[in-house]
């Protein structure tokens, strides 16, 4: 028997460790009260408060942080602000707003205004999970004096109606200097900054979806342009006259590319300023495309277009005459069938 349990002895002890360690709680899964045991780490609680830091960035060489300044700070949720409440920059350009409650998970947004301009920036999702994050605003020093700004892209899309012509059109310009331009004093306490020329005969012009003016003969935008590369969606319409409709499109500035999309098919046009350059298709669409490149202010694009002609509603002469043509229609088949009738041999029973 004591040899027995000699020999079982070492194969029970390893038995009985591995029964204790597969009865060991798992890291971060120890049940409530239970005490820690060494080289088991706690569990990680989901936060129930937050902490935001914004960071106030200098974007024009050699000026100085902004301090000492409001920053509106809004909590958005499922795209509804739930919250908003101020904070202010230390002599570091810096704000920590701690004690966020994180019972709703939300987007927080930080803007502020620096020499008359509304700087904003959105921050990532914050939640239990994510309770902690920094978000840099970038500010620039502002200037009236313009920029040699140049468009690097523009494009004009053109949709051809019975009325005429639908225009967007997409400038993507570029700010080379590390400064905000306000823009040229309007006399009226404004700024006018960029202003693009309106093809002859432009009708409802708008920017960004919201309605313009045009002055001078041209599409005016009051936002500041900032450094870097900014992006102004025009758009308009050019009516028919005779079924046709002409659209002339000025280079406000230097442009490095410029493309004009048609439907391929449907509508005659024809396009002097730009090459042809076939087919353009994606996944989704499918579009005539004219080109050019390395384009000088002032350059003039003009597409002429061929429109289909409006559907004319039916004048009463014509609904009576389609009203006659049936009522003929009829009276001929009522006729041909009582001709058929009346030719048409009847039969005779015959006798058994």
């Amino acid at each position: 028997m004591r040899l027995l349990i000699a020999l079982l002895s070492p194969l029970l002890i390893t038995a009985m460790t591995d029964l204790a360690l597969a009865q060991t709680p798992s890291q971060g899964i120890l049940p409530p009260g239970h005490p820690e045991i060494p080289g088991v780490a706690p569990s990680s609680q989901p936060a129930s408060y937050g902490t935001l830091t914004i960071r106030c960035i200098q974007g024009t060489k050699g000026a100085a942080v902004p301090t000492s300044q409001p920053v509106m700070i809004e909590l958005a949720h499922q795209d509804k602000v739930i919250r908003q409440f101020e904070a202010k920059l230390d002599d570091k350009g810096a704000a920590v707003v701690p004690n966020i409650s994180l019972s709703l998970a939300f987007q927080p947004w930080v803007s502020t205004i620096y020499q008359g301009v509304v700087y904003r920036a959105p921050g990532d999702l914050m939640d239990s999970q994510h309770p902690s994050q920094t978000i840099d605003l970038t500010v620039f020093e502002s200037t009236e004096q313009a920029p040699q700004w140049q468009v690097q892209k523009r494009l004009v899309m053109v949709s051809p109606l019975p009325e005429g012509l639908r225009v967007t059109d997409v400038l993507i310009v570029n700010n080379p200097t590390d400064r905000i331009w306000l823009g040229t004093p309007d006399g009226k306490g404004g700024h006018a900054a960029l202003a693009i020329p309106a093809p002859p005969g432009a009708l409802d012009p708008a920017i960004g979806g919201q309605p313009a003016t045009i002055q001078d003969g041209k599409i005016i935008s009051s936002d500041p342009l900032s450094p870097g590369e900014s992006q102004i969606q025009l758009s308009y319409s050019i009516p028919a006259e005779d079924n046709q409709a002409k659209l002339r499109v000025l280079a406000p500035a230097p442009t490095t590319m410029m493309a004009v999309y048609l439907p391929p098919e449907g509508t005659s046009v024809t396009v002097t300023g730009l090459e042809n350059a076939g087919l353009y298709q994606t996944q989704t669409t499918r579009s005539l495309m004219y080109k050019g490149v390395n384009l000088p202010a002032g350059h003039e694009t003009v597409l002429t277009a061929i429109l289909p002609a409006k559907p004319q509603p039916p004048t009463a002469a014509s609904s009576a005459g389609k009203i006659v043509a049936g009522i003929g229609a009829v009276l001929v088949l009522a006729i041909g069938i009582a001709v058929i009738m009346l030719k048409s041999p009847k039969k005779v029973p015959t006798k058994k």
